[in-house]
């Protein structure tokens, strides 16, 4: 007979439990860390026992006894199993894409469970996937509904452990997405101080990726800092001092002083702020003279542009392109 992590029996056995664990932390003189290790490895509950993931623990004293001051870190993404979210990311469709972003911001995602799953006859955008997705770890129960014959389970991302894996297989795959496109439409947009273009093909973009809105600023910035960089002669320039203050990013030309761009990001909760919010990051970069140090560069051309994003819509306006004679 086979005891899945659905069965009763034996639900304490798959891994540790907090009393192992307290014990082990004890062993190792490792008291301190007992709320990283939590927040990290903990998270799973089968049954109504509260379980450890004993890789990722073992892992993590055997680094810690070295050096006490170790930060806490994903090894369970160092094991074969991965393959399955990598699977996930890049061969789902638009619903999956939506049901994943859900996942990674809190939100359960609801499905029958089916344990005679296994890995070679599942498909990523069936609702097989999220029964494997929970026997290999990635995802755990909170609660349940029978409705007449059929019980539907409640299931999140167990840890931060988990999370962090789903989201660096997401920037993977939009870096490998980025390189095979040639983008060179946005750097001209940007250069060109074309809003109306621009707008258009960043919300392309934002369509086809997966989002993780739990981290806004990072993930809008990260968002458009890789879409325009890695162009031969241009350099892309985050968070840098400039004038009163710091911009959000600068694209420039790296050998040649022709043309460079300042672009300032807003973020808000209501579509209808929007345009506003463009407004205020253009007056930001006047007001915080954002231009300084590329005219101290002696930059000729150099684009203004005021973006604003709200989940997966964005607006841009254009202050138009200050032109420098030296």
């Amino acid at each position: 007979q086979i005891f899945s992590i659905m069965s009763t029996k034996f639900d304490d056995s798959f891994g540790f439990t907090q009393k192992e664990i307290d014990s082990l932390l004890e062993c190792y003189g490792l008291e301190n860390k007992s709320s990283d290790i939590r927040h990290w490895y903990d998270g799973y509950k089968f049954n109504d026992v509260e379980i450890y993931n004993p890789w990722s623990v073992l892992n993590y004293l055997s680094e810690a006894t070295d050096k006490n001051s170790i930060p806490c870190k994903p090894y369970w993404s160092n094991t074969s199993s991965n393959e399955i979210v990598k699977r996930l990311i890049e061969e789902s469709n638009d619903r999956t894409k939506n049901t994943i972003e859900e996942l990674i911001n809190g939100t359960p995602v609801k499905a029958q469970i089916f344990e005679d799953v296994t890995y070679g006859t599942i498909d990523i955008n069936s609702e097989y996937i999220w029964s494997f997705l929970l026997f290999t770890g990635y995802l755990k129960v909170i609660s349940y509904e029978t409705i007449g014959d059929e019980t539907y389970y409640e299931m999140v991302i167990p840890n931060t452990e988990i999370k962090s894996i789903y989201k660096n297989t997401i920037r993977a795959w939009f870096e490998k997405k980025i390189n095979a496109d040639s983008r060179k439409d946005i750097l001209e947009a940007i250069l060109n101080a074309d809003a109306e273009k621009l707008e258009d093909l960043l919300c392309t973009w934002m369509t086809d990726t997966i989002s993780c809105f739990d981290e806004k600023e990072n993930f809008y910035h990260g968002f458009v800092a890789g879409l325009v960089s890695g162009f031969n002669g241009y350099v892309v320039v985050s968070n840098r001092e400039s004038g009163n203050g710091r911009f959000d990013l600068v694209v420039k030309q790296r050998s040649k002083w022709h043309y460079a761009a300042i672009l300032e990001f807003k973020i808000v909760d209501k579509f209808n702020q929007m345009l506003k919010a463009c407004d205020e990051a253009l007056q930001q970069i006047e007001d915080k003279d954002y231009e300084a140090s590329l005219r101290d560069e002696q930059y000729e051309n150099i684009a203004k542009l005021g973006i604003c994003f709200c989940q997966k819509r964005c607006r841009v306006k254009s202050g138009g392109i200050d032109r420098f004679e030296y």
